[in-house]
């Protein structure tokens, strides 16, 4: 019970979750959205190192309370499979964005990430 209430809310919190109108909720994309906006250092500090942070860490706290759910057997594999998704999606996506911070700058890179 308490892995399903834990993934319920980090589902929240990180905007994994459709409502009914089809608007998606959470922290990571209004975060990386304020990135976008940012005018100085401190706002620019503020929406990535504590919202859009708090976002993508929920997200990985998804992927771990989830997997016990379904894997008894190779649960480490399942779970260091799932975790290094991130690793390897920063490694993939790392040339696109470097392509969009020299063609487009940084706040259309942010707004690029946010979809």
């Amino acid at each position: 019970m308490l892995p399903a209430v834990c993934f319920h809310q980090w589902r929240l919190s990180a905007g994994d979750t459709d409502s009914e109108d089809g608007s998606r909720g959470g922290v990571l994309v209004p975060g990386l959205l304020l990135c976008s906006f940012a005018t100085d250092l401190w706002h620019l500090c503020l929406a990535w190192g504590v919202v859009s942070r708090l976002g993508w860490g929920r997200a990985r706290m998804a992927a771990i309370t989830i997997i016990p759910l379904h894997f008894d057997k190779h649960m480490a594999f399942a779970t260091g499979l799932a975790i290094s998704g991130s690793g390897i999606g920063t490694l993939a996506f790392a040339p696109l964005f470097d392509a969009l911070l020299t063609n487009v700058g940084w706040k259309e890179t942010f707004r690029v990430q946010a979809t």
